[in-house]
């Protein structure tokens, strides 16, 4: 359908770190070495448009599950920016600005109003955007469930909870629940892979079920 190179776009931008699609296949959304790279082809022309304002090695992006110009992106140094592309500038797009602490191993959204982070120790913040100082945050959710898992495989939105997938050498893979209250094990498979997994889908009716 189309190719697009960051280079082509941004000399600075070596390397592609993570892609987006919007929920109606419109705007593609890149994470690099040096920031976020937009192509919005709901006009004819295809607009491109290269987000300077976070000039640091993108790590995670995802786009607003109801929204369809506005997505997440989070980076290495663990800024947060949630940016709307239909703001009239630049500056105007960004609609939170947050910093975990620590790099962000990937970020997303729980609902419509909260986003998460989870770094690459497990450890996972939940954010509400529009209320920032309402936040929740576990250093190390492996503590909750006794250890059923070793690393972070991904995190997805799901009713009211956010599952959090973790993995283990075995190739076992937990399932967690979280929310602002507390971390809970959903279910723990044992050999769900010959190796260690790397990623995983959850699929999601209308209802979060």
């Amino acid at each position: 359908i189309a190719t697009f190179s960051l280079s082509a776009y941004d000399n600075n931008s070596k390397t592609c770190n993570c892609i987006a699609i919007s929920q109606n296949g419109t705007i593609v959304s890149a994470g690099s070495n040096n920031g976020v790279l937009c192509w919005d082809v709901r006009n004819t022309e295809g607009v491109f448009k290269n987000i300077s304002i976070q000039p640091e090695e993108i790590s995670s992006i995802e786009f607003h599950p109801f929204t369809d110009s506005t997505f997440l992106a989070g980076d290495d140094d663990g800024n947060l920016l949630l940016y709307d592309l239909d703001g009239p500038n630049e500056e105007d797009s960004i609609i939170f600005y947050g910093n975990d602490g620590n790099p962000c191993f990937q970020c997303g959204f729980c609902g419509i109003e909260n986003i998460f982070t989870l770094r690459r120790t497990a450890g996972l913040r939940l954010w509400n955007i529009f209320e920032p100082e309402k936040e929740t945050e576990y250093f190390d959710t492996r503590v909750y469930v006794d250890n059923a898992f070793t690393y972070p495989i991904d995190a997805h939105w799901c009713g009211e909870f956010l599952m959090l997938v973790g993995g283990d050498s075995d190739g076992g893979a937990a399932l967690v629940l979280c929310n602002e209250n507390d971390v809970t094990l959903y279910n723990k498979i044992k050999k769900a892979h010959d190796d260690c997994i790397n990623a995983s889908f959850l699929d999601a009716l209308e209802d979060g079920s």
